[in-house]
């Protein structure tokens, strides 16, 4: 950040917003490039945009089915006989195709979702150079808690409130050297809840041991007071929608 070349690369990712396309990667560009507010603006419209059907499922729009349902493509039959190396010309000279309806055989996609949730990841959390970093691109009122894996063999927990991390876990895996970006002018580390040491700004190393646990936090009041609590959730009844109704999670019940 800073640098001409990253003010080159947020100019030309801001260009070419909005997306074009469901397999547009733009909403991970933006997270990457640590741009909040403009990734929260993408992805809080994604769902209702890129996949048209239930479940994330959508469509090439620019297949001729997607605006002409009730469209006949040309099939050829391939138990005709005569035509194994015959062109698609000399076929219809034949007269070997006949119309096929499309609507039934739409070419359909996931790519949107795979996108979605690659962008959510990023928001979230970072890892793609080696360097943990949490909450990289959330929007200043975001809230969220999440664990997710990260380079390196680290599982990382945090709690985002209003856009900044409130705590940090990170779980070693494989005892390898954690570097963190510290989202803290200072901050104080823990291991299995024991205190190690202090933590300056910037980017920041630790040695870890294969299977322990590490506690970043920006105050000791944090460890002192901490208290795990169990959460419950109600179980899913009925399809989710989105505010506009268009895109579904499910199906609403029809009988």
């Amino acid at each position: 950040a800073g640098s001409p070349l990253f003010g080159a690369a947020v100019n030309t990712a801001k260009l070419f917003a909005p997306e074009v396309t469901s397999m547009d990667t733009l909403p991970i560009i933006l997270a990457r490039l640590g741009l909040g507010r403009e990734t929260g603006a993408l992805l809080d419209h994604w769902a209702d945009r890129s996949p048209p059907y239930c479940n994330g499922w959508g469509q090439y729009g620019l297949q001729t089915e997607s605006l002409l349902p009730f469209n006949l493509n040309l099939a050829r039959d391939a138990a005709s006989s005569g035509i194994k190396d015959a062109t698609w010309k000399d076929a219809r000279a034949a007269e070997d195709l006949f119309a096929f309806p499309s609507w039934p055989f739409r070419h359909m996609g996931f790519e949107s979702m795979s996108i979605l949730a690659t962008a959510m990841n990023e928001v979230l959390l970072q890892s793609h150079d080696g360097v943990l970093r949490v909450a990289p691109a959330t929007p200043d009122a975001q809230n969220a808690r999440f664990t997710l894996h990260a380079r390196g063999g680290f599982v990382v927990s945090a709690e985002i409130q209003k856009g900044r991390p409130r705590w940090i876990v990170v779980e070693s895996q494989l005892g390898n050297t954690c570097r963190l970006q510290n989202p803290w002018p200072k901050a104080y580390l823990y291991e299995n809840g024991k205190k190690l040491q202090s933590l300056g700004p910037g980017i920041v190393e630790f040695p870890t041991s294969k299977n322990h646990t590490y506690v970043v936090v920006r105050s000791d009041r944090t460890v002192r007071n901490w208290e795990t609590v169990a959460r419950s959730h109600a179980k899913n009844q009925r399809a989710k929608l989105t505010p506009t109704g268009r895109a579904t999670i499910g199906l609403p019940r029809m009988f």
